[in-house]
């Protein structure tokens, strides 16, 4: 086992609409985590669908050695993958993660990643996740002001000077678990300016400070260590 876990994230784009409540893909083997939900596609009320043609994975590794494989051929270990248009994939390394998630059985504090503390070279990755209580007192109203303004920083990162890439996998209604958000930067520089300085996504999060939106948030970094494919075309509209 590393001290630091090994990332493998994909972006698969299907020919057809898949919803999560239809079909349970298997689990890439071997994965300490493993998340694979539908692009976030809003209806006309703005609720999620939980179901897109575009779904985002990541696969979470306790060795470089199992990262790198299903990095080198992610089809020989999900199968499925054969169905898709396009397939792209990135191996990378966590550096930083703060924040309560669940993405294993129980909400974990700081803890769900273990990173690695001198990180090497590489392309910037962020992660940040969102997810709510079973008990949760957030109104749904801002549950949907929130999914609205996913929606609003993924069109602002596509603007902002330095992103690559960017898209949210929408987990609640594949297992109850927190999804994800994953964006590319050309500079650590570039996503402080997008994520943090005055614009879109600052706003969002000061509103959540001001009357919350979700009950548990995330943010993790990584580095990337290598690509394969073509990031894809974007998720037909709901």
């Amino acid at each position: 086992m590393s001290d630091f876990h090994w990332v493998t994230f994909l972006r698969v784009c299907f020919p057809d609409i898949i919803a999560a409540a239809d079909r349970r893909f298997p689990a890439m083997p071997g994965a300490d985590i493993w998340r694979f939900c539908p692009t976030q596609r809003l209806g006309p009320e703005g609720i999620p669908s939980y179901a897109s043609d575009v779904w985002c994975g990541m696969a979470v590794f306790d060795d470089e050695e199992a990262a790198r494989a299903a990095f080198d051929d992610p089809q020989a270990h999900l199968p499925f993958l054969a169905e898709a248009e396009n397939v792209w994939v990135a191996l990378a390394v966590p550096f930083a993660h703060r924040g309560a998630v669940k993405w294993r059985d129980a909400v974990e504090t700081d803890s769900a990643l273990r990173v690695c503390r001198t990180p090497p070279e590489g392309t910037l990755a962020v992660v940040t996740s969102a997810g709510f209580d079973a008990d949760s007192a957030v109104p749904m109203a801002r549950r949907l002001d929130f999914a609205r303004g996913v929606e609003a920083v993924l069109k602002g990162y596509a603007e902002a000077p330095g992103n690559i890439f960017r898209d949210v996998g929408n987990g609640a209604g594949v297992d109850g678990r927190d999804g994800l958000t994953l964006s590319l930067w050309d500079s650590d520089a570039a996503m402080v300016q997008a994520a943090y300085k005055p614009g879109v996504h600052r706003g969002q999060m000061d509103g959540h400070f001001g009357d919350a939106m979700f009950d548990r948030s995330s943010f993790s970094r990584f580095r990337v260590q290598g690509m394969r494919g073509d990031w894809g075309r974007a998720a037909a509209a709901a």
